[in-house]
């Protein structure tokens, strides 16, 4: 965002689901691990009850989510090796 140097890339709720893991806090360094995860808010169009959808939902959502969900799951698994590689995580 232009004009906003603290604006975080992520939204209230993905911003709290990644502070309750205990990765990020409210520390200075935790804006480095929410910068690599631009991407974090198209899991909200995830659910666990897509299990249980038909198959024609499937391919529709498929079709336009999955590509979305596949850059923001890279995006997660390299943040979570950097936080891995600093100490963050074991």
């Amino acid at each position: 965002m232009q004009g906003s140097s603290s604006a975080s890339p992520l939204n209230a709720d993905s911003r709290r689901s990644i502070a309750a893991s205990g990765i990020l806090g409210s520390s200075p360094n935790s804006c480095t691990y929410q910068s690599m995860i631009p991407s974090i808010g198209a899991f909200a169009t995830w659910t666990t009850d897509q299990r249980y959808w038909s198959d024609a939902e499937h391919t529709r959502t498929c079709a336009t989510e999955l590509p979305k969900w596949e850059q923001a799951a890279r995006e997660v698994m390299a943040m979570l090796d950097a936080a891995r590689k600093d100490g963050k995580l074991v």
